[in-house]
């Protein structure tokens, strides 16, 4: 096994990225505890980026966050191993990993400074959808009538939400979904891509290439943020820096079928803070594609959690 390991993965990870399977057992709720924190930062990081991005342009607003989520950063590096810890091995699905992170950000930022935060957070966890409907084509996975139909329905929830208003719909609903479909694109790289590079690296590239991009925009137009704009960019750095490593160490603490659904709590925090700060409250057919898509969502991340758990019989096997 450890001959096969390191084929695939060229070079054994630093010490303190190697996974322990242990760890999976014996801290569930550490592993749920830490993937709620990192959510829960996501959303505050979301919420902090639409307050920003009414005064300062999207790419400036996006370089500046880069900034500041390089502080934790270097602290996660340094316990990663060090500089060690940056070799990449696959350049090529790194950085296609990278630019697909870049269009889901400027996407989904550009949304919230155009729609409510609770509709962009409700149609962009249409995510684990475009994951599964993708599968078949990027991975080879099979994917059965079950995961087929929930698909189908949570797409009917999204359509409730992503409807035509006045005869005509908002372009502005669209780019959540982008976003949507960028990430699930990310998220399938990533599968095979994790098995050669460390999270560490994945995580340094693309910050650093979306940040290089966002720098491009500048001779579109940049201004001076003041002084609470700065302070809610450390904080949007911070958080969002924060957050990607909570919802990757929640996996080394508790199985992904537990952890997983967590994440939809962050559809419930958007709503809450959109009402909040921001006095927005979506009608009733939002709230209805909402839950269809968080059914739906939970529904297919059930239906994984069980077939991983099925002995392989044949190739054949119904998914």
């Amino acid at each position: 096994m450890r001959k096969l390991t390191g084929k695939l993965m060229g070079k054994p990870e630093p010490r303190a990225m190697r996974w322990d399977p242990r760890v999976a057992r014996d801290a569930p709720l550490r592993g749920i505890a830490t993937m709620l924190i990192g959510i829960a930062l996501l959303t505050l990081n979301d919420a902090l980026m639409k307050w920003l991005v009414a005064t300062i342009p999207v790419g400036e607003a996006i370089f500046l966050r880069g900034l500041f989520a390089l502080i934790p950063i270097v602290l996660l590096l340094r316990l990663a191993g060090g500089l060690s810890a940056l070799r990449l091995r696959n350049w090529r699905s790194q950085l296609l990993s990278a630019c697909l992170l870049a269009g889901a950000l400027f996407s989904f930022i550009t949304a919230l400074k155009l729609l409510p935060l609770g509709i962009a957070i409700i149609i962009v966890y249409t995510n684990p959808l475009f994951v599964t409907a993708l599968a078949p084509l990027i991975l080879k996975e099979r994917v059965g009538w079950r995961r087929g139909g929930a698909v189908v329905i949570g797409f009917v929830g999204a359509a409730l939400v992503i409807r035509p208003e006045g005869g005509e719909m908002s372009w502005a609903l669209l780019l959540p979904l982008a976003a949507s479909f960028l990430s699930a694109l990310r998220d399938l790289v990533n599968r095979r891509l994790v098995y050669g590079e460390t999270s560490v690296s994945i995580l340094v590239l693309s910050l650093g290439l979306v940040m290089l991009l966002a720098l491009t925009t500048a001779p579109f137009g940049w201004v001076m943020p003041d002084a609470t704009s700065w302070f809610f960019l450390f904080c949007a750095g911070s958080a969002f820096a924060f957050a990607m490593f909570g919802m990757i160490d929640a996996f080394r603490y508790a199985d992904a079928s537990l952890v997983t659904p967590f994440k939809y709590i962050a559809v419930v925090l958007g709503l809450a803070l959109g009402y909040i700060v921001w006095d927005e409250l979506p009608d009733n057919l939002d709230f209805l594609g909402a839950a269809i898509i968080v059914a739906s969502g939970l529904f297919i991340l059930k239906r994984e959690a069980e077939l991983k758990e099925q002995p392989v019989q044949s190739p054949e096997l119904p998914r």
